[in-house]
């Protein structure tokens, strides 16, 4: 099962920092329009998740239970 974070952009408005941040943290990245998808790295959701609530960056939560 894998976590997906949505985001959308205007959160990340002056926060570029917390932006490179959470990339760092993921494993994929997808734009589609004006938001941001994110599946963390595997073992790395709960600090991701951590550096968005740190920063209150608000977010969706969802879980591929596909795999």
């Amino acid at each position: 099962m894998t976590a997906i974070i949505t985001i959308f952009e205007i959160e990340f408005a002056g926060k570029e920092e917390v932006s490179r941040k959470v990339e760092q943290l993921s494993s994929d990245v997808k734009k589609i329009e004006g938001a941001y998808i994110y599946s963390p790295k595997s073992g790395k959701l709960m600090e991701f998740l951590s550096v968005l609530r740190e920063n209150k960056i608000a977010y969706g939560t969802h879980f591929n239970t596909l795999e």
